[in-house]
């Protein structure tokens, strides 16, 4: 799963980095304060690069954290390495994200390509290689604000990989990758018990104490111990 601000790169041309609403994460959004392009206008102006990896291939969803000023259905051009990315054909790889909200952030969106005279719905699921991949967006039109970006297999539950408690993952020169695994807790020290590392427990040794079995000799008593336990 890859996370992405939308943040770490610049803004361009008329993209405006800003904080009035609330409920985005990092640093800020982005907002299109240009105007309304043509539908056929994609990669034309603002446009925005994001470079990431991939480690695992398989068919990958790709979500958005956007929020849409007075008007739903405020949209973003949008491509992903090449035409041959989506599951229906497009404009050379070019399609528009659409926020199905107004006024408030949200990740509910619609993927759609325009073939000159109707909208045509494109699912929001990628092929991905292993190795890098570089996510391109250009402004479509005004008033459309996006916070984050979420990239994540299939198999991953949309609620897991739109918690906006999640990090950014890592960067490396520019190139967004996932952030290694935490290492494993450290095992525990010490003389009389050990910690067991599956449950979460200490297991305590049951062997007599040589002081005891010498308190019992002298007071003539016979001990016999049995486990943890003891019987005279």
């Amino acid at each position: 799963m890859v996370i992405i601000e939308v943040e770490s790169t610049p803004p361009t041309d008329s993209w405006s980095a800003e904080t009035a609403h609330a409920g985005y994460t990092g640093a800020s959004y982005f907002a299109w304060r240009g105007p309304d392009m043509a539908p056929t206008a994609w990669g034309t102006s603002g446009n925005l690069s994001y470079q990431f990896n991939v480690t695992n291939p398989g068919q990958y969803v790709v979500r958005l954290h956007c929020y849409g000023e007075q008007n739903m259905y405020r949209s973003v051009f949008f491509k992903m390495d090449n035409d041959q990315s989506f599951s229906t054909p497009d404009h050379n790889g070019w399609v528009e994200y659409f926020v199905n909200a107004v006024n408030q952030w949200s990740w509910d969106t619609r993927m759609v390509a325009y073939d000159g005279s109707t909208w045509n719905d494109v699912a929001p699921v990628v092929t991905l290689g292993a190795g890098l991949h570089t996510l391109q967006f250009s402004g479509r039109e005004a008033d459309f604000c996006f916070d984050r970006i979420a990239i994540f297999l299939q198999s991953i539950p949309e609620a897991t990989a739109e918690d906006l408690s999640l990090p950014q993952s890592s960067t490396t020169g520019g190139v967004v990758t996932n952030p290694p695994p935490p290492p494993p807790p450290p095992a525990a020290t010490g003389s009389g018990s050990r910690a067991d590392t599956q449950c979460g427990c200490s297991t305590i040794s049951t062997a007599p104490s040589w002081s005891v079995l010498l308190m019992a000799a002298f007071l003539g008593l016979t001990a016999v111990f049995v486990g943890s336990g003891g019987r005279r």
